[in-house]
């Protein structure tokens, strides 16, 4: 692959620092080599050159959570999402860096997983950098297809074990797991240098903070029980089923205390141990209120009809017809305004979609652009945005030396925009060129 030379850019390097004008990048073999200003180095005399005049450069985006097609989930994926083709997993993969996301945490899934994430790294698939968790652990009951059921701590060792042995990046905790086998996967994740993260409930968010999970997932996950003043407490709904799931979670929304112990305990331990919060906060939007209508124009509209056309069903597996309006949009804005405290607080919080078959209208890649408008809302500049979706989230994936920064050393996985991202977000979508892993491509060519 020869040298590629971008000059004259304005450059937002990805570390919240502002624009760098009249910056030059050199990339070769995969990786960022120089960055420096207009004429302060030399480039390879067969090196390809891009005038950057009037373009603006910034590191690929990274999401936090998703889940990638693979062809042994198509049959689950019959009953909970569109019918899958051949070669869709491929179509999937590429829709990420079309709409700028490079990197992708891959956070629950088939085993196939594995060996989709090495093809896109040898180059034979087009997509992003893949950071793999393996099968969901679930503890003693298994929900999901791709779930691993255990009982003991000695059972959750010797899962932990097998999933290393794999070649896992990531452990993912699920709804099932109780907080003694929480905290025994999350010791014997990190013992083997294994971060761990948990989309959970019967372990609380306080609880897996306080045993140092890496990330929690789902931002409407974060509060218990215990957030609800006493009167409210025993009044709060049962879970058994998905239905019941729904209305417990509308109950805690609507009557929790953010002021409270329970609330300032969770908020003091997430930053002390640094925890990241996942908060996929586009598709508790497309729960609770409804897809936003310039983000379904951009991003859904493309995509496959037969994949539209399905999603539909799965709002009604959640029974949301059977809710009040009111109280789902009222959930809607106490979780954004959960956010708003967790910011405020200085609790690291990483954007990310839950871009997956079966998630409805969640779009891969273009997803992401909508969870950093929501979280605009939530407070955040939009400097701290870009830099929370690629420096903060290279932090968090404990790969800060392989991404997120457009610096020498790292892979060059690079955006040229035609439009300044830092002063509208809107101006994502004027990417011109995507460097995945230092290959030029322009985004239309992998939409297809």
């Amino acid at each position: 692959m020869p040298a590629l030379l971008i000059e004259d850019v304005s450059l937002f390097d990805g570390t919240g620092a502002p624009l760098r004008p009249h910056a030059s990048v050199l990339a070769l073999d995969g990786v960022v080599r120089v960055v420096g200003p207009v004429g302060s180095f030399r480039a390879p005399r067969d090196a390809d050159r891009v005038d950057g005049r009037g373009r603006f450069l910034l590191p690929g985006l990274v999401d936090l959570h998703t889940h990638l097609l693979t062809r042994d989930a198509f049959r689950f994926l019959s009953q909970f999402g569109p019918r899958m083709r051949e070669g869709d997993p491929e179509r999937f993969a590429r829709w990420f860096p079309a709409f700028g996301v490079t990197t992708i945490r891959d956070i629950g899934n088939y085993r196939g997983v594995l060996g989709l994430r090495k093809r896109i790294a040898e180059g034979r698939v087009i997509g992003p950098t893949v950071l793999a968790a393996g099968e969901l652990l679930e503890g003693p009951e298994a929900l999901w297809p791709l779930g691993r059921a255990f009982r003991t701590s000695r059972e959750a060792v010797r899962e932990v074990r097998r999933q290393a042995a794999k070649g896992v990046d990531w452990l993912k905790l699920y709804a099932n797991v109780p907080p003694g086998l929480t905290r025994t996967i999350v010791r014997e994740g990190h013992r083997l240098g294994l971060p761990v993260a948990g989309h959970i409930e019967r372990t609380s968010a306080r609880q897996a903070a306080a045993y140092r999970i890496d990330s929690l997932e789902h931002a409407d996950t974060l509060i218990d029980d215990g957030f609800l003043p006493n009167t409210w407490r025993q009044r709060a709904p049962r879970r058994s089923g998905p239905r019941s799931w729904l209305r417990s979670e509308v109950f805690r929304w609507l009557h929790a205390d953010f002021h409270g112990p329970a609330a300032r305990e969770l908020v003091a331990t997430l930053r002390r141990n640094r925890t990241t919060i996942s908060p996929t906060m586009i598709v508790l939007e497309h729960i609770f209120a409804e897809p936003e209508r310039a983000y379904a124009k951009y991003g859904l509209d493309p995509m496959p009809s037969r994949w539209r056309s399905t999603w539909q069903g799965r709002y009604e597996d959640h029974g949301l017809e059977k809710m009040s309006r009111s109280d789902l949009i009222a959930v809607w804005r106490r979780i954004r305004a959960f956010v708003r405290l967790l910011r405020r607080a200085g609790v690291t919080i990483v954007p990310s979609t839950d871009a997956a078959g079966w998630n409805p209208y969640v779009a891969p890649g273009a997803s992401l652009h909508r969870e950093l408008a929501i979280l605009r809302e939530c407070g955040y500049s939009i400097q701290e945005l870009l830099a929370m979706a690629t420096s903060g989230a290279a932090r968090s994936l404990q790969r800060e030396w392989e991404f997120g920064t457009a610096a020498p050393g790292r892979r060059a996985d690079l955006l040229l925009l035609r439009r300044n991202p830092l002063e509208d977000l809107a101006n994502l979508r004027a990417i011109e060129t995507v460097l995945l892993r230092g290959r030029p491509y322009a985004p239309g060519d992998m939409r297809p």
